[in-house]
């Protein structure tokens, strides 16, 4: 078992996979070990290896943002499965607790690396949204007030403006017509897609100019893990 992904790490798998034919025979390579642990241990470490070409490329194309959370969130993950030899690698975003979360009590963005929440909305982008009204929200404004806290507004020209000022905070009324403000339309950026296409055959020679290393790290590897046993 051996599978290369690109995903939304956190969220269901989501993502683009491919089976790499030299997957196959680093697998039986490594199976003449004899030993399903060692086999998993380097199998995980040549696929995340080959990876990188793959990850380079997606912190190249995903934009920095107001607060870089997205770039950060970028991880190489790998999985042994020790029962049987095989692993699993992917590179994505990774996503950690909920959106609800990624906000601090002050109202304030929180920076840290496992906060990847919009990644699905850039890749994919989203249909026109309106905001419903209700007996909350009457007038059908959109407002960040209720998620990022208090701020302040000013008019000048007719335009309402917010402080501190977009992205930190935002606020609209319904234009004349809607019955709710428009939060727009978004249009995908296919971070993740176009990543994955213009380097799945760099990831491809990657695992095949790293396959004679690993299979002799890993009988290195296990003539160190039988010595020891044996207290030698």
């Amino acid at each position: 078992m051996g599978v290369f992904r690109f995903s939304f790490q956190g969220r269901g798998g989501v993502g683009m996979k491919f089976i790499s034919p030299d997957i196959a025979t680093l697998k039986q390579e490594l199976a003449k070990l004899g030993d399903n642990k060692v086999a998993a241990k380097h199998f995980a470490a040549a696929m995340r290896k080959a990876l990188l070409p793959g990850k380079k490329a997606l912190q190249a194309r995903t934009p920095d943002g107001p607060t870089g959370n997205l770039k950060a969130a970028i991880r190489i993950k790998a999985i042994q499965y020790k029962r049987n030899g095989g692993a699993w690698a992917a590179v994505g975003y990774t996503i950690k607790g909920s959106p609800r979360k990624a906000l601090a009590d002050t109202g304030k963005i929180q920076l840290a690396n496992d906060r990847g929440f919009h990644a699905h909305f850039l890749e994919f982008g989203t249909a026109q949204r309106y905001v419903k009204k209700n007996a909350k929200n009457p007038r059908g404004i959109a407002s960040s007030f209720k998620k990022r806290g208090p701020f302040s507004l000013t008019s000048s020209g007719g335009r309402v403006s917010t402080s501190p000022a977009y992205p930190w905070a935002f606020f609209k009324r319904p234009a004349k017509g809607e019955g709710g403000a428009s939060t727009g339309q978004t249009f995908g950026v296919g971070m993740l897609r176009r990543s994955f296409d213009s380097t799945k055959g760099a990831m491809s020679a990657r695992l095949t100019s790293v396959m004679a290393t690993t299979v002799r790290n890993a009988w290195k590897d296990l003539g160190n893990k039988m010595r020891k046993e044996r207290g030698l």
